[in-house]
């Protein structure tokens, strides 16, 4: 697994958090340990979102990490 930056780890869990609430920042944390960049974290952390819209909705607002 990678290294991601604490910044970018933050923006992620910001992202997530009002899909996912208080628990997305845990959740960004441990599945950062085993992904190999900011691209396949933010797509492990989408499958969690029940909804197809806010998961596209997540994905979108973080399209410029990758």
């Amino acid at each position: 697994a990678a290294a991601i930056d604490p910044a970018t780890l933050d923006r992620i869990a910001q992202a997530l958090a009002p899909h996912l609430g208080p628990i997305a920042k845990v959740l960004t944390t441990r599945s950062a340990r085993t992904v190999r960049n900011a691209e396949e974290l933010c797509h492990a952390l989408a499958a969690e979102i029940a909804s197809d819209a806010e998961r596209r909705q997540f994905l979108a607002s973080l399209r410029t990490l990758f």
